[in-house]
């Protein structure tokens, strides 16, 4: 288990890299005109440490969307990623950053993997 708990720690701090990633990819998708951004989005990757227990191991890893905003309908945190991932309500930036935080975070897992078990 040591060296699982070692790959998954390893998969875990790929992965928060990955959604950083991600996100900055977003922001350099334009700047808006109707609004000024205030860069929070950037804030939410997260992880939780490695749980190891028995026979397995794992981490969280999410966008953390616990804010609102306080401009227009103030719009809760989750509200205003789910409009950036789609592209929708006049949110300015390059969407699908979390289905490409998901391909980052599996390619992590399985880089992981296979460097600590070949």
């Amino acid at each position: 288990m040591k060296e699982m708990a070692s790959a998954m720690n390893e998969a875990n701090s790929k992965s928060l890299e990955g959604m950083k990633q991600s996100l900055s990819e977003f922001y350099g998708g334009g700047s808006p005109r109707e609004y000024k951004r205030t860069g929070m989005m950037g804030n939410t990757p997260e992880t939780t440490g490695v749980s190891v227990g028995g026979t397995s191991a794992s981490f969280e890893a999410k966008l953390n969307g616990g804010y609102s905003y306080s401009t227009g309908s103030n719009p809760s945190g989750d509200t205003v990623l789910g409009w950036a991932e789609s592209g929708s309500a006049g949110i300015v930036g390059t969407p699908g950053f979390w289905a490409k935080s998901e391909e980052r975070i599996e390619q992590a897992l399985n880089d992981a993997m296979s460097s600590h078990f070949g």
